[in-house]
């Protein structure tokens, strides 16, 4: 893969560790975490004994090559924020995969799950680590409250500093950064990307049918993809449902696809499902 093809999807200017998943608890592991973050590549490729993972720095992985020092990179765990790229490696190329941010300090955790609240269905918000998949979406819809907890008095000034960590990722990430930038232009035209659809849609967003059915009222529980086979999102909705005698609760999902639009892009007023603030 190019360094240009991987900057696309979002490197970070510092770019540090290597990892997978939570190492056992140790005493090691139990030092005081780094207020650093840590970004990781992890490479998959299939031979004939199966699949092998080789985890490096992502700063060696699209730099020149270097010694790498397989010890340091083994401690990814020590950091209070993990940036975690996959690629998937063959004879012919590497394709880039997903992008994960592992957020591993659990006063960091414990205070997102307080400013994040209500999340999507599919959503872990209780784990520790919480792990936030690329385009990062709790971290888009709160990300003023995560600028504002950096002042917050309250905080001790190792969670001041690690929320001044997350929030100069997501303002550096080029992967957050652009989007953010094409959702307002796009919304300026009452228009909205393949790309940045979700940013329509927080937790518990009011959204009416737009399906020639009586119009509805919907609550967004769960937002997926983008699912590139057929250039779209799923979002699920839930709302009241009336058998003739009780009154209960309905989940319905639409396939909103953009398939066939050269620059896929679409006006909100055609979405089957529109957002209340964007209705007429």
């Amino acid at each position: 893969m190019s360094r240009v093809l991987y900057q696309g999807h979002g490197l970070l200017t510092e770019a540090v560790s290597s990892g997978t998943s939570a190492p056992p608890a140790t005493e090691e592991h139990k030092k005081p975490l780094k207020l650093s973050i840590r970004d990781i590549t992890v490479i998959k490729s299939e031979t004939p004994y199966g699949q092998e993972e080789d985890t490096v720095l992502t700063s060696q992985y699209i730099g020149p090559p270097r010694k790498q020092n397989k010890a340091a990179d083994r401690k990814h765990y020590e950091y209070a924020i993990v940036i975690r790229r996959t690629v998937k490696r063959t004879p012919q190329q590497d394709t880039f995969g997903k992008t994960e941010i592992h957020i591993q300090s659990p006063e960091l955790c414990d205070s997102l799950r307080e400013i994040i609240g209500e999340t999507y269905d599919s959503f872990a918000i209780k784990t520790t680590p919480i792990v936030i998949p690329a385009p990062f979406f709790e971290l888009f819809f709160k990300r003023d409250n995560i600028t504002a907890a950096i002042e917050n008095p309250n905080n001790s000034t190792s969670l001041t500093a690690e929320f001044k960590l997350l929030d100069g990722f997501i303002k550096q990430d080029k992967l957050t950064v652009p989007n953010i930038l094409e959702h307002e232009d796009m919304i300026k035209q009452g228009k909205i990307s393949y790309a940045t659809l979700w940013m329509l849609y927080p937790p518990n967003t009011r959204m009416y049918r737009n399906d020639g059915a009586a119009p509805e009222c919907w609550l967004c529980r769960d937002v997926q993809g983008p699912y590139n086979d057929y250039l779209g999102w799923n979002i699920t909705g839930v709302g009241l449902d009336y058998d003739g005698s009780n009154i209960g609760l309905k989940t319905q999902s639409f396939q909103i696809s953009f398939a066939g639009r050269v620059d896929l892009t679409m006006d909100i007023i055609d979405l089957p499902w529109i957002p209340e603030r964007y209705m007429d």
